[in-house]
């Protein structure tokens, strides 16, 4: 008996773990959500096929069609990858509480044809939301943000890439790719009036060619802390910035246009603005020196109001290099006029650049415009390539002198001539 009883003993616990192995295994594992779940809780068994939770380094959660399409976390979760097959409802992922959502495999794969969204929706005094790793790729994704008492955060770590993701951050919900590794990363589109921080990184926006509006603040710092965060503006798209930055690394726009429309502050931080190609308008504040041109491939503009009057501020100096142009404009008649005006701390026009005139109704003669107000001590250094000290431009308004002495004597002026 004293035999039999120590075999038991041993086959016990022999056995043990294996079913303690077969006990977590029930519960991890790639699944499909499935057509008709018990709810709407990710990390419930029984809303996959078959009865396992996705919550693993190596695990694929798929979403294919469902009549439970609002998906919540109840507890920290780890997948791979996030799979949305051809003919999937447009499902929302939310990471709610203290519960955060790592992506850290190959990321999110929507093939799909609807928008599918992941959102961190933080109500606690705990700090969570959704982290892609790794080389994790949010693909395109619409990737919301929250406010509550400690803000929603999504992060970007280590090689992870923002794809064309559209990023929604509103109130305190964060944007955070500081402890990304360098140069930083690449996203669709930004807007709401969220926060994102940048530490020592490099933002770019618009690869999904969208137009936007944030209106929130994009600094330096973050989690993984660093300055010199930086902004680039690529694709076809709109970006406007409505309030002011704090970021210290500088904005390069490539194409597309980005918009700067704060009132206080400056809209494009502390750092030097370089317009490479595409457009730089607005009637806002820029802090930084301002360079439009410099690659002769691609051309560059500075348009302060696209057309539309406007006063553009630039605290810095200002620099027309090669391929550099300024579009210019007023709408008026002979009682009254509006129309575009830079005012900046220093200027310098290189050869190879241009100056587009539109203007809108016929004006008294005698009417001066300002289209350049300098406002260094300086004279303006050199001239548009087609627009010549003294020069006579002809439009079917009248005929406008171009002098470069205006105003209070270093101002570039338009004066309406008979």
């Amino acid at each position: 008996m004293q035999i039999q009883s120590g075999f038991r003993r041993a086959a016990l616990s022999c056995l043990l773990p294996l079913i303690a192995l077969n006990l977590h295994t029930a519960h991890a594992g790639s699944a499909t959500w499935k057509a008709n779940p018990v709810n709407s809780d990710w990390n419930t068994a029984t809303n996959w096929m078959p009865n396992t939770v996705p919550n693993g380094a190596s695990d694929v959660a798929t979403f294919a069609a469902s009549s439970q399409t609002a998906v919540s976390l109840s507890a920290p979760t780890e997948v791979g990858s996030i799979v949305f097959n051809p003919g999937a409802n447009a499902f929302a992922i939310t990471c709610s509480g203290e519960f955060f959502l790592t992506i850290s495999g190959p990321g999110v794969v929507n093939n799909s044809s609807v928008t599918q969204q992941l959102v961190a929706d933080q109500d606690t005094s705990v700090s969570g939301g959704l982290t892609f790793t790794n080389s994790a790729t949010a693909g395109n994704a619409t990737l919301v943000a929250n406010a509550g008492t400690s803000g929603g955060v999504i992060s970007f770590s280590q090689n992870s890439l923002g794809g064309t993701t559209r990023c929604e951050l509103f109130g305190n919900g964060s944007l955070d790719l500081s402890q990304r590794l360098p140069p930083g990363i690449t996203i669709g589109s930004l807007e709401g009036d969220g926060l994102v921080f940048l530490g020592a990184r490099n933002l770019t926006v618009g690869s999904n060619d969208l137009t936007t509006i944030f209106s929130g603040v994009i600094q330096d710092g973050g989690a993984g802390g660093g300055t010199g965060g930086s902004l680039t503006k690529l694709g076809r798209g709109i970006l406007t910035l409505a309030s002011a930055n704090t970021y210290t690394g500088g904005t390069i726009v490539s194409d597309g246009k980005l918009t700067v429309n704060n009132t206080t502050g400056s809209g494009t931080g502390t750092g030097p603005v370089q317009v490479l190609g595409g457009n730089l308008t607005g009637n806002g504040i820029i802090a930084g020196a301002v360079t439009v041109g410099g690659d002769n491939r691609t051309i560059a503009v500075l348009a302060p109001g696209s057309r539309q009057a406007a006063t553009f501020t630039i605290q810095g100096s200002l620099t027309f290099a090669i391929s550099g142009n300024y579009d210019w404009s007023y709408t008026g008649n002979l009682r009254r006029v509006r129309f575009d005006q830079v005012l900046a701390n220093g200027v310098v026009i290189n050869s190879g650049t241009g100056f587009n005139f539109f203007p809108r109704g016929t004006l008294q003669v005698g009417t001066v415009l300002t289209v350049i107000s300098n406002t260094s001590a300086s004279p303006i250094a050199g001239t548009f390539s087609n627009l010549a000290d003294g020069a006579i431009i002809v439009t079917n308004g009248g005929k406008f002198q171009a002098d470069y002495e205006g105003g209070d004597g270093n101002d570039l002026t338009l004066t309406v001539v008979p």
